[in-house]
């Protein structure tokens, strides 16, 4: 994208935004070729960005018209993350969709975190989606509460904001289990099929005891990945029981410890199944400090691939979530959701990718041995 170009939308849509053009019209390519100095292939350019971007249309033998969402808008959306810091994955979660909405010219309005009581943070995440409907956003993009315990809550915001008549879409995950569905647009990846390809990778390499560690509070994402694990075991045949899922509550510490007690009483999984990239380093420490060897003795997979993931010894093989194309995606479903407000609610998988490394890299040899 060339600097005029660039140049002659963002000085249109600052007008757009200042209220410049109250007939709804935009001036013709004609006028505005005379008005920058520039081609009318540049001119076009910065049209097809703005339409991109859903504030004006083309109407064939017309012009150019602003979009109800040109018309009306006040060009800020809100953006409610109240876990942020729950984790690394959260705050590129954030960071990408503020510059790709800075790149749009948008200015986003980041919601307070939610911390302490269920109580203390219900009233802080209902309070800030007032606020958002107070400031006149356009949109929000809303990471719903992770603990199930809250789906209330998460509820309670999205009936805050509807009734406000301001557009909603969920990032991340959704605020109701399968087959259940909120009616509200979801962009994210598919941790369904994330669990079944971390089995089936480790199915592979040989391991068939494979162990889930479930840490946190019950989530939509943590269930959706648990039931594709879980499938792509048991149709391959290989042992899933009560034993296969472990819970783990508290800290990464203390997860991590009872997973330690949990192979001192006698259990010889084969691999484990982590939330988190630094659950997963923080327990290749553990195991390496009791003369567990990883990958030989127990495979590890971890999920995010946060920096951490490469860094450690061995790497990790971990699902690497792109911030970026959810974040991207995030902004242009609720770019479309304004401007079709009653049309059905969508869901939008954004591709993951499982990286493969030494955590899980286990020779011909070994993997003859562990099918045995």
């Amino acid at each position: 994208m060339s600097a005029k170009y660039e140049n002659v939308a963002s000085t249109i849509l600052a007008e757009i935004n200042a209220k410049r053009f109250l007939s709804g019209k935009l001036p013709s390519e004609e006028v505005l070729v005379r008005r920058f100095s520039v081609a009318r292939g540049t001119v076009r350019k910065a049209l097809d960005e703005l339409q991109r971007q859903g504030v004006i249309e083309s109407r064939k033998g017309s012009g150019y018209y602003l979009t109800t969402r040109g018309m009306h808008r006040t060009n800020r959306i809100g953006l409610l993350m109240p876990e942020i810091t729950f984790t690394p994955f959260f705050h590129r979660l954030a960071h990408e969709v503020s510059v790709f909405a800075e790149k749009s010219g948008i200015s986003v309005f980041l919601g307070q975190e939610a911390g302490g009581t269920a109580a203390k943070r219900t009233q802080v995440v209902k309070s800030v989606a007032r606020n958002f409907v107070k400031q006149g956003v356009d949109g929000v993009i809303f990471r719903p509460l992770v603990d199930d315990g809250l789906q209330k809550t998460n509820l309670a915001v999205i009936d805050i904001l509807r009734k406000a008549k301001v557009p909603v879409v969920l990032i991340d995950c959704d605020v109701c289990h399968f087959p259940k569905q909120s009616g509200l647009d979801v962009v994210g990846i598919n941790h369904l099929d994330a669990g079944r390809r971390i089995a089936a990778h480790l199915l592979k390499c040989g391991c068939r005891k494979i162990v889930f560690l479930q840490g946190g509070p019950p989530s939509v994402n943590r269930r959706d990945r648990l039931s594709g694990v879980a499938g792509e075991v048991v149709t391959a045949g290989a042992r899933w029981d009560d034993e296969s899922v472990l819970k783990l509550r508290g800290s990464d510490d203390d997860g991590v410890e009872k997973v330690m007690k949990m192979l001192a009483v006698g259990a010889t999984p084969d691999a484990f199944i982590c939330g988190h990239d630094a659950f997963a380093v923080k327990l290749m420490k553990r195991l390496a400090e009791t003369g567990r060897r990883v990958p030989e003795d127990i495979a590890v997979v971890g999920f995010d691939d946060d920096p951490c993931a490469g860094l450690a010894t061995p790497s990790l093989t971990t699902v690497h979530q792109p911030a970026n194309k959810i974040a991207a995606e995030a902004l242009k479903t609720l770019a479309w959701r304004i401007e079709n407000p009653d049309a059905p609610p969508r869901r939008i998988f954004v591709p993951a990718t499982l990286i493969e490394r030494g955590s899980t890299d286990l020779n011909h040899e070994t993997v003859k041995e562990k099918q045995k």
